[in-house]
């Protein structure tokens, strides 16, 4: 890999953990396409087993979640319905692990976030 990919992928990865760029970052990136977040979070469920990271299935949390399973993927969504209380509203499996990280990711991260502008 050149080091300007290199670079790209580096602030495209920071991004997707941090879901915020500096301004020079987001001048340097430009606009993303969906394709490099799927990749991005493709490498973060491989290493810990969900995304994003610090949500867990069980736990309580309002946005969307997917999460390696024995037989597959799941994404979660839940939102706040009461004070600290939170409700799933959907939930689907995916045995293929793109097809999971792109129902999330485009909801997680739609046309545009934090100033960045995204291709999906």
């Amino acid at each position: 890999m050149n080091p300007v990919n290199a670079a790209r992928n580096s602030i495209i990865e920071k991004f997707v953990m941090t879901w915020h760029l500096s301004v020079e970052e987001r001048r340097t990136v430009g606009v993303i396409a969906g394709t490099e977040i799927v990749e991005a979070v493709r490498e973060i469920i491989r290493s810990q087993g969900r995304y994003p990271p610090h949500f867990s299935p069980e736990a309580d949390f309002q946005g969307t979640l997917v999460y390696r399973t024995d037989t597959g993927y799941t994404v979660v969504t839940k939102t706040e319905i009461g004070f600290q209380r939170f409700a799933v509203v959907e939930e689907k499996s995916f045995a293929d692990i793109g097809q999971a990280i792109l129902c999330a990711a485009s909801k997680i991260f739609p046309s545009g976030f934090d100033g960045i502008e995204i291709k999906w």
